[in-house]
């Protein structure tokens, strides 16, 4: 499986031990999309992330798994079935905590300490405001 690995960014991944992932933009002459170049070096490092865009060079799913491009390597054949009980046991948790915590870790990467101490605080209220079975 050949994968352009910019596809992949804004999603948790797993990946099949059989894929081939890259970002071969450069080489037919265009730029990588869909906030590649600011989401990439946060996953990869500013160092691989520039090798990886400017050679255009294609990695394997292990590689892929050791750098933190993608979460989980899997036998091609478990691959859905892996990727759909992942998405099941999130989708067992609590909606609006998930939510609220995707956006907290996304926000994590960017804000400084006291914005995180404070957009936590304040999510927290939510979840509590809200009230939840899953406490």
């Amino acid at each position: 499986m050949l994968w352009a690995a910019d596809a992949s960014l804004p999603w948790d991944v797993t990946a099949s031990k059989a894929a081939v992932l890259g970002f071969p933009e450069t080489t037919v002459g265009m730029t990588v999309t869909s906030a590649g170049t600011k989401l990439l070096p946060h996953l990869v490092g500013l160092g691989k992330a520039k090798e990886l865009v400017l050679t255009g060079d294609f990695i394997d799913a292990f590689e892929a798994q050791r750098i933190g491009l993608v979460n989980k390597v899997v036998a091609p054949e478990n691959l859905m079935t892996e990727s759909m009980a992942m998405a099941e046991k999130i989708a067992s948790r609590s909606p609006l905590a998930t939510s609220l915590s995707r956006t907290a870790l996304d926000h994590g990467m960017e804000a400084s300490f006291d914005q995180i101490m404070e957009l936590e605080k304040s999510h927290l209220l939510i979840c509590v405001q809200a009230g939840t079975e899953f406490v």
